[in-house]
C-alpha cells in the first residue's frame, strides 16, 4: 500500500476513534457508563451496592428506556426527563416483579439478574447504536435549587426515627409476604364485591413496595420508597409553574421553594403510605393535562394520552378519585365549549374512549341501581344493577342531601363549624396562612386571560369542591390532609400565581383577598372555639395555632400593603472609588422578599414542628420489644400487642395477634405451647389491639398464670435479703418476728387476733374491731428517701379508710400508709410532703382472695405494684424527704389506733430501699410458690412492657406430611338481608387422627380452636359476623388470616394463607397486564409525540 494511503487510512482511524470517544464523553453516554462503574463496583459495601440498585430500579432503567424513546427529539427539559424516567422506571421494575411473581420465581436475586441484563442491555444499545445528540434544557439557578431541596430531603430522612401506622404495617407485611410467597392479598376487604379488589386492593402499591425491598435488600428505611416520587414532585412543581410563567425564571424558583417547602410533603413523604405517590403522580398528570392545552383553539393529544396514562396507574394505587373526576369534568367542558373534538380523528377517539365509559356506567348501572332501589323498592331487581357498583358518585350525593339507609348525616344535619372545620382542613391546613388560600378561592377571575393558568384553576377549584363534598358525607377529618395532598398543593400553586399576577396593576384584587383572609381568620377562630381542638399536621397537636394565626396575618398584610405601592421607589446610594453610583430598588420587590421570607420562615419552622412532635416519628419503645424478641430459640411462637413488632425482628419469628378476651387466652395457654408474650404499655405501639379493646386484658394479666385463676392459697412468707429492710414481719404459720435489726424494734400486738386455720395454713385474723400490731423503735426514726412496703392481704369486707400498714403517729397523724378504701374498691400508697401524694388504683380487693400490693417512693415518684406489676406511678411536685420524730410507730392492721382492718395479713415487709420491677415479681413469685400449675410467668418488666414465658412444646415442623389441605376460602355470608357475616372453611386430608390446636391469626387479633380430627376427609368452618361494637371481627379474617395447625406434640402440620382473593401465579396478570399495556403504550407515545401534536 502506497505511503499517502496508509497515512490517509491512519487518520481516518484517527478520526474515527476519536469521533468514539467523543461519543462517549457525550452527556448521556457519559451518565451510563458513569452508573455502570459505580454499579460494578458498588459491592465493595452492601450500603452502597443498595444505593447503587435503588438507583438502577428507580431512575437508570427508566432514563435509558426515554433516550431510546425519544433519541430523534432535538431538545429535552431537563425536569420533564426526570419525571418521565422515574415514571417509566417506577412500571418497569414493578413489571419485572409482577411477571417474576407470576412464574413464582420472584427473588432478590433473579429480580437483581434480570434488571442488571436490561440496563446493560439498553445501555449498550444507546452507546453503541443510539448515541442521542439532543440538547437538554434547564436554568442553572433551577438545578441549583432541585439539588439543594433533595439533598435536605435525603438529610431530613436519615436523621429520623419511624414507627409504622397500622396501615402501613398492612402493606409492609402483605410485600414482604409477596417477596416470601409470591402471593398479594388485599388491604380492605368489602364482601360481595370481589371484582372490585384490583381497585380498591391496592396491589399496585404493595408490588412497588416489595420491588423497593427487593432492590435494596432491605436495608434502606422502608419510607425510602417515597425518594422516587418525591422526584417526580420536585420536577412536576417547576414545569407546572414555566407553564405559567413562561421565562419569569426568578418567580417560578420564588414559588416552587415555597410549595416544595410544604411540611406536609416533608412529613408525608416519609410514611410508607400510597398517599404521597398519588399527590406526586397527581401533580404529573396535572402538567401534562396542562400542557396539552396549548391555547383556546389547539390542544395536543400526546400530552392527554399521558395524563389519563398516569390516572389510570394513581387508580391502581388508590381508588381515589378526587383528581381523576376534576380532570375528568375540565376534559369534557373543555372539549364541548371549544369543539376539540373536531380537531383530528386523534382527538374524536380520545374524546369517546374517555367520556364513553363514564357515561355508561352512570346511564346503565349506578343510574338504574338507585332508581331501582329508590323509586321501584324492588330489592331484588336492584342487585342485578347494584353488586356491579363499586362507587357511585350520585348515590353519595343523595345520601348527603337526603335521608337514606346509608346516610350517617346529611349537609343540613352538620353544623357550619363542622363545614367551615372541613373545608378550612382542606384549604389551608398545615397553617400556611389564609392569604394563600384566599387568592387560590379567587384564582379563576385572576388568572382568566391566562389560558393555562385559567384550566389549572379550574382543575383546582373542582377538586376543592369534590373532596369538601367527598370528606364531609364521610365525617373523617383525620386522614384529610394525607388523602387530599393533591388538592392541598394545586391549591398552593394556583394560589401564589393569582397572588403574583395580582401584583401586575390588579389591586382590587389584592384587596378582595386580604378581605377575605381576615374572613377567614375570624371563621377558623369560631370553629376552635366551637370544636376545642386544634388544627394539627398529620399525626402532631399544635397548640395556640390562632395566636400564631393572627401575627402571621398582621405581618403578612403589611408587606402586602406596602408592595402595592408600585410607583415607589427606595434610593439607595452606594460609595466606590469612581464616585456616587444611584440604584434605583423598587419597593414592592424588597416587600415581596420580606414577604415569601415570612412564609418560607413558617413553613420551616412548622415542618421541625411536625418532625419533632409526630408521634409516629418516636420509637415508641421497638428497640427494647425487639431485643425481647431476638433472643428467643427457635420453635417459640410470639404474640405481641405491638403490632409493628415484626418489623423490627428477624423474619424467622412466628408471630400472632393477641386474642379478643382473656379466656381464649387462657384456653390458649392451657393448649401447652411453648410462647413468649410480650406486652407494651404504649398507646399508639397497640393501637390495634386498644380499639379492638385486648389491652384492657394484656395489662391486668398477672406475673404468673396458673391453672387456679385466683390466689386462695397463703403466700409463702420471703423477703429480698439483698436489700435495705427494717423489719420482715409474718402472720403467717409463725409467732416469730424476724428483723435484722434484732431487739431494737419493739413489736407489740393489741387486741385479740387469732390464728385461724386455712387450706391447711394458720393464718392470723384482724377482727376490724380492736386487733392490730404495732412496731416501733430507734432505727425507724431515721430520714428516708427510699422505702418500700410490700403487704400481702385477704379480705371479704367492703372497707372504707383502713390502713393496711401505716408509718404515724398515735394522734393519727402520718407521714406514709397503704390505704384501702370505697368499699374495699380503691387502695393508694399515701406519701405526705407539703401535700399528700396518693397514687390510685381500682379493682375487687374484697373478693376473698390473697393480693399482693407493694408501694415505691425514692424521693422523687410513688409507684404502686400489683399482683407483682407496675400499675401507677406519679411524679411528685417536690423532693420529699420522710423524716420521722419521736413517738413514730408503725400500725399494721389500724389507722393509728382507729379504723381496724377487717381481714387477714399475711406479711409484711418494709425497706429503706428501693426495689425494682425485676425484684416485685421475684417476690411474688416465691410467695407464689412453684407447686401449682404454672401456665405462664412473668420474666421482665418495666414501665414500658411485660414480658412473659408460656410454657409448653416447642413447635417443629412435621417430619412427615401428615395434612394435605384441599382448599380454603372466606366468603361472605347472608344473614337476614344483608351479608353481614363472613364464613371460613377449611377443607383437608389426614392420614391419621390427632388431637391439636388450630390458630386462626389476622391483623387484628388472634383466635383458637380446639382440634379432634378423625382419619380422612375433614370439613371445618366457622362464621364470624362482620362487626362486633364496631370492631372488624369477620371483616378482619376477610383481609388475610394466616391458618395455623398445631398437634399435641407441637408439630406444625400445616401452614397455609386465606382471604377474601389471592392474586397467584397468573392471577397476578390482573395487575400485570395494566403495568405493562399502559408502560408500552406510555413509552409508544413518546417515541410519537411529534407525530400526534397538532
Amino acid at each position: 500500500m502506497p505511503s499517502g494511503r496508509k497515512v490517509g487510512s491512519m487518520k481516518l482511524e484517527s478520526k474515527y476513534a476519536k469521533t468514539c470517544f467523543k461519543n462517549l464523553l457525550s452527556p448521556i453516554n457519559f451518565v451510563l457508563i458513569f452508573f455502570l462503574v459505580f454499579l460494578l463496583s458498588s459491592f465493595v459495601s452492601p450500603a452502597l451496592n443498595s444505593i447503587a440498585r435503588f438507583l438502577l430500579s428507580f431512575f437508570a432503567l427508566g432514563f435509558s428506556i426515554t433516550i431510546m424513546a425519544k433519541r430523534k427529539s432535538c431538545e429535552l427539559d431537563l425536569f420533564e426527563l426526570i419525571m418521565e424516567s422515574v415514571f417509566i422506571s417506577i412500571l418497569a421494575s414493578v413489571g419485572i416483579t409482577l411477571v417474576l411473581a407470576s412464574l413464582q420465581l420472584n427473588n432478590i436475586q433473579n429480580y437483581y439478574f434480570v434488571q442488571l441484563a436490561c440496563i446493560i442491555l439498553f445501555s449498550s444499545l444507546i452507546i453503541a447504536k443510539v448515541n442521542p445528540r439532543f440538547k437538554i434544557k434547564y436554568e442553572k439557578a433551577e438545578l441549583t435549587l432541585y439539588v439543594f431541596l433533595f439533598l435536605v430531603f435525603i438529610s431530613v430522612g436519615v436523621n429520623l426515627d419511624k414507627f409504622y401506622t397500622p396501615d402501613e404495617y398492612f402493606y409492609l407485611r402483605n410485600s414482604l409476604d409477596f417477596i416470601k410467597y409470591n402471593y398479594l392479598t388485599p388491604i380492605t376487604y368489602i364482601p360481595l364485591r370481589s371484582f372490585s379488589d384490583i381497585l380498591v386492593g391496592r396491589f399496585l402499591w404493595q408490588t412497588t413496595l416489595a420491588t423497593f425491598i427487593e432492590t435494596t435488600s432491605g436495608l434502606l428505611p422502608y419510607y425510602a420508597i417515597n425518594l422516587p416520587f418525591f422526584i417526580i414532585l420536585l420536577s412536576a412543581v417547576p414545569t407546572l409553574l414555566k407553564l405559567l410563567f413562561g421565562d419569569n425564571t426568578r418567580m417560578s424558583l420564588l414559588l416552587w421553594l415555597i410549595i416544595a417547602s410544604n411540611p406536609l410533603i416533608f412529613i408525608l413523604s416519609h410514611f410508607v403510605l400510597v398517599d404521597f405517590a398519588l399527590a406526586s403522580l397527581g401533580l404529573l398528570s396535572v402538567y401534562w393535562f396542562i400542557k396539552s392545552f396549548k391555547s383556546e383553539s389547539n390542544v395536543g393529544v400526546s400530552s392527554l394520552v399521558k395524563c389519563f396514562a398516569i390516572l389510570v396507574i394513581s387508580m391502581l394505587y388508590k381508588f381515589n378519585l378526587i383528581l381523576p373526576i376534576a380532570l375528568w369534568i375540565t376534559f369534557v367542558f373543555l372539549f364541548l365549549r371549544y369543539k376539540f373534538y373536531r380537531l383530528s380523528r386523534w382527538h374524536k377517539s380520545l374524546f369517546l374512549i374517555v367520556t364513553i365509559p363514564v357515561v355508561a356506567y352512570e346511564l346503565f348501572l349506578d343510574v338504574p341501581a338507585l332508581f331501582t332501589y329508590y323509586v321501584l323498592h324492588d330489592l331484588q331487581l336492584n342487585f342485578l344493577f347494584a353488586r356491579y357498583v363499586f362507587i357511585s358518585p350520585l348515590g353519595t350525593l343523595i345520601s348527603f342531601l337526603f335521608k337514606t339507609p346509608w346516610t350517617f348525616k346529611t349537609w343540613f344535619d352538620i353544623p357550619n363549624y363542622d363545614k367551615l372545620f372541613f373545608f378550612f382542613n382542606i384549604l389551608s391546613p398545615e397553617l400556611m396562612t389564609p392569604i394563600i388560600s384566599s387568592f387560590a378561592i379567587l384564582s379563576f377571575l385572576v388568572l382568566r386571560k391566562n389560558y393555562k393558568a385559567m384550566t389549572l384553576a379550574f382543575v383546582s377549584l373542582i377538586a376543592l369542591l369534590i373532596s369538601f363534598i367527598g370528606f364531609l358525607s364521610t365525617s373523617n377529618f383525620y386522614d384529610i390532609q394525607r388523602d387530599a395532598l393533591t388538592v392541598i398543593l394545586l391549591l398552593q400553586i394556583v394560589g401564589l400565581s393569582s397572588f403574583y399576577a395580582s401584583l401586575s396593576g390588579k389591586n382590587h384584587f389584592i384587596y378582595a383577598s386580604i378581605v377575605l383572609m381576615l374572613l377567614f381568620t375570624y371563621l377558623e377562630y369560631i370553629v376552635l372555639a366551637n370544636k376545642n381542638v386544634t388544627f394539627y399536621l398529620w399525626g402532631t397537636k399544635l397548640e395556640n395555632r390562632f395566636d400564631r394565626l393572627l401575627l402571621m396575618d398582621v405581618l403578612i398584610t403589611i408587606p402586602i400593603s406596602l408592595a402595592m405601592m408600585n410607583g415607589t421607589k427606595l434610593l439607595l446610594q452606594l460609595k466606590v472609588k469612581s464616585g456616587f453610583i444611584k440604584v434605583k430598588v423598587r419597593l414592592h420587590t424588597l416587600m415581596l422578599v420580606l414577604l415569601f421570607s415570612l412564609l418560607l420562615a413558617n413553613s420551616v419552622e412548622l415542618t421541625f414542628y411536625g418532625l419533632r412532635n409526630n408521634t409516629y416519628f418516636l420509637d415508641h419503645g421497638m428497640n427494647d420489644l425487639a431485643s425481647q424478641a431476638n433472643d428467643l430459640e427457635g420453635g417459640t411462637l410470639l404474640i405481641s400487642n405491638a403490632y409493628a413488632l415484626p418489623l423490627y425482628t428477624s423474619p424467622d419469628k412466628m408471630f400472632i395477634s393477641p386474642p379478643l378476651s382473656f379466656d381464649e387466652f387462657n384456653s390458649f395457654l392451657k393448649a401447652g405451647i411453648k410462647s413468649r408474650v410480650i406486652v407494651s404499655n404504649d398507646e399508639i405501639a397497640t393501637w390495634i389491639s386498644y380499639i379492638m379493646g385486648s389491652n384492657e386484658y394484656l395489662k391486668a394479666l398477672p406475673p404468673i398464670i396458673t391453672s387456679e385463676e385466683k390466689m386462695l392459697k397463703a403466700p409463702l412468707p420471703s423477703f429480698d435479703g439483698s436489700k435495705n429492710i427494717l423489719f420482715h414481719l409474718s402472720f403467717i404459720n409463725s409467732s416469730q418476728i424476724y428483723t435484722p435489726l434484732h431487739n431494737e424494734l419493739d413489736v407489740t400486738i393489741v387486741g385479740s387476733p387469732i390464728w385461724e386455720g386455712i387450706n391447711q395454713t394458720r393464718v392470723m385474723r384482724f377482727d376490724g374491731v380492736d386487733d392490730y400490731v404495732t412496731v416501733s423503735g430507734g432505727p425507724l426514726l431515721s430520714p428516708l428517701q427510699k422505702l418500700t412496703v410490700e403487704v400481702w392481704f385477704r379480705t371479704e369486707k367492703p372497707q372504707n379508710g383502713k390502713f393496711l400498714v401505716v408509718g404515724g403517729y398515735a394522734n393519727g397523724t402520718y407521714a406514709w400508709g397503704v390505704y384501702l378504701s370505697t368499699n374495699s374498691t380503691a387502695m393508694s400508697f399515701n406519701i405526705k410532703g407539703q401535700k399528700i401524694y396518693n397514687p390510685i388504683i381500682r379493682g375487687d380487693f374484697k373478693d376473698g382472695f390473697w393480693h399482693h400490693f407493694v408501694g415505691v417512693f425514692n424521693g422523687k415518684s410513688v409507684t404502686i405494684y400489683f399482683e407483682g406489676k407496675p400499675v401507677r406511678s406519679i411524679m411528685l411536685e417536690e423532693t420529699v424527704i420522710i423524716k420521722p420524730s419521736d413517738n413514730f410507730k408503725i400500725y399494721i392492721g389500724s389507722w393509728s389506733g382507729r379504723g381496724a382492718f377487717d381481714g387477714y395479713i399475711g406479711f409484711v415487709n418494709v425497706y429503706a430501699d428501693v426495689l425494682e420491677p425485676s425484684d416485685v415479681i421475684e417476690q411474688y413469685i416465691k410467695a407464689r410458690g412453684e407447686d401449682t400449675g404454672i401456665l405462664a410467668k412473668v420474666i421482665s418488666a418495666t414501665r414500658n412492657y411485660v414480658t412473659l414465658d408460656v410454657y409448653g412444646k416447642g413447635i417443629h415442623i412435621s417430619p412427615t406430611a401428615d395434612i394435605t389441605v384441599e382448599r380454603v376460602g372466606i366468603t361472605p355470608v347472608k344473614v337476614g338481608d344483608n351479608f353481614n357475616h363472613t364464613s371460613l372453611t377449611i377443607d383437608f386430608y389426614a392420614k391419621n387422627s390427632f388431637n391439636g390446636t388450630l390458630i386462626l391469626n389476622t391483623y387484628y387479633f388472634s383466635t383458637f380452636r380446639r382440634l379432634e380430627v378423625k382419619e380422612g376427609y375433614s370439613h371445618i368452618e366457622y362464621i364470624f359476623p362482620n362487626t362486633i361494637d364496631s370492631k372488624p371481627v369477620g371483616l378482619a379474617f376477610g383481609r388475610k388470616t394466616e391458618i395455623l395447625m398445631l398437634s399435641e406434640r407441637g408439630e406444625l402440620l400445616a401452614k397455609i394463607v386465606t382471604a377474601s382473593s389471592i392474586l397467584q401465579g397468573l392471577e397476578l396478570s390482573y395487575i400485570l397486564l395494566p403495568v405493562i399495556l399502559l408502560l408500552i403504550f406510555y413509552v409508544y407515545i413518546s417515541c410519537k409525540e411529534s407525530k400526534f401534536a397538532s
